[in-house]
């Protein structure tokens, strides 16, 4: 015989959940319950399933289940991973469709319909999650001022795109979309494959040729995406999207020029807005397209900072936005060269153009080797590995102060007052063989 580990009061309503919807006993939970037999794996699948219902974390029960059966035989662990697979997406089929049904209800009624977007919002739960807001004591010692770094490379996808794509994803599947395509350099794609595999939607998506191989694989393995390689760049992959998304049950997502993008992203800084007591004195960020510079453009005038300065970064040879505004219109690159391939759009949206030109916007670029070696300072110094965009974001805090893009240069000490944010934007697609590899192919090059 064996006793069940009393749970915690706040499973209480996972146990609840799962008594309801997949018949697992709450006497089963009682600390004085004997089992002749373990728990069934029908129990246990149950339980988890419950915690994805209420807890909307899909990938979390799964990887607590893998961890599970590796004291299973392979068999039973199969049989286990594909019950599993099978209650899941009955589960996501069932709120998309309650989803569908509270909507069709709302545009019935005509004073219902002009609420609908406020509710809408309300109905579809955030596929993102409150991302952790730290001091960097490091940084802080060096600018001698207050640091803080917004971990966006936490959120579940691995990057802060998951924040408007996951809107974005939610809303074209609430509308009745049947699949979802995508073009993507890398953290778009990983955002709509883990988008799909939460609201239980096929996914393709479309990637250049310079994406790396683990970041496919990554949405693959992990997501179930059906990814195809198609062209160099990011532009040459976004017309092969466009042309298998004309299907009518099929929506598009752009990686970065889309207003409900844009929305998503706002709510970076409606949490800078809670986690913080004083306004910023900057905010710096990375462009590659522009949507994250929207969308904190935009966020910030929605809570009163409109006033912030913030400091768009980019890479040499992935300079569309720096080259716009110091040209004064939209300029389109001719190729990317900057190894910062996921900053790789020819042209900037250009919304994000006309807010830069507009408001109190700092465009800032740095060398691939500056890039690369903040990339190495902020593993060393935050623990994090992230990728060469990411990196690039926050490179103006470590260059030395005589650099033209260096946070001296850029934002004087006088004008600082409140704490400096840096958006720590993703670090999915970035492995220790990649940074082994720039750094390799970056000492060849100087050394020829």
């Amino acid at each position: 015989s064996r006793s069940v580990t009393r749970h915690q009061p706040t499973d209480c309503a996972i146990t609840a959940c799962a008594y309801t919807h997949f018949g697992f006993p709450p006497s089963a939970l009682s600390p004085h319950t004997q089992y002749t037999e373990p728990p069934t794996h029908r129990h246990f699948v149950s339980l988890l399933c419950a915690c994805i219902l209420l807890r909307d974390n899909r990938l979390l029960a799964n990887m607590a289940l893998q961890q599970w059966l590796r004291v299973k035989s392979c068999e039973r662990g199969m049989s286990v991973l594909k019950y599993m697979a099978s209650l899941t997406k009955a589960q996501s089929q069932q709120r998309t469709a309650l989803i569908r049904c509270q909507q069709r209800s709302l545009a019935s009624s005509p004073s219902a319909y002009v609420n609908n977007q406020s509710q809408q919002q309300q109905e579809l739960p955030p596929l993102h999650i409150e991302s952790p807001l730290i001091t960097s004591d490091t940084l802080s010692l060096r600018l001698g001022h207050q640091v803080l770094l917004k971990l966006d490379n936490t959120q579940p996808s691995g990057s802060f795109k998951i924040r408007g794509i996951g809107l974005a994803c939610a809303r074209a599947v609430a509308n009745g979309a049947t699949r979802l395509v995508a073009s993507s350099g890398g953290n778009a794609g990983n955002a709509v494959a883990y988008a799909g595999s939460v609201l239980g939607v096929p996914v393709k998506v479309i990637v250049p040729s310079s994406t790396a191989p683990s970041v496919r694989e990554r949405m693959q393995r992990l997501y179930g995406a059906d990814v195809e390689v198609h062209g160099n760049v990011w532009d040459e992959a976004d017309v092969k999207a466009r042309e298998i998304a004309e299907d009518p049950d099929t929506a598009y997502l752009h990686p970065f020029n889309d207003p409900v993008i844009w929305e998503g992203h706002t709510s970076l800084v409606h949490e800078l807005k809670q986690q913080l007591s004083t306004k910023p004195s900057a905010i710096l960020l990375s462009v590659g397209g522009g949507g994250l510079l929207v969308g904190v453009l935009q966020g910030l005038a929605q809570v009163g900072w409109a006033d912030v300065p913030v400091i768009a970064t980019e890479t040499m040879g992935a300079d569309s936005l720096y080259q716009s505004l110091e040209s004064k219109k939209l300029i389109t690159l001719p190729d990317i060269t900057s190894f910062a391939k996921t900053l790789g759009a020819k042209t900037v949206a250009e919304e994000a153009f006309r807010l830069a030109s507009s408001r109190n916007v700092i465009p800032a670029r740095v060398s691939d080797e500056d890039c690369l070696r903040t990339l190495y300072a902020i593993l060393d110094t935050e623990r994090c590995l992230v990728e060469p965009s990411c990196a690039a974001a926050v490179s103006p805090m470590y260059l030395h102060e005589d650099s033209p893009a260096s946070l001296h240069t850029l934002l004087p000490r006088e004008q600082r007052d409140g704490p400096i944010v840096g958006i720590v934007c993703g670090g999915s697609g970035v492995s220790l063989a990649q940074v082994r590899g720039w750094t390799q192919d970056m000492f060849q090059r100087d050394h020829l």
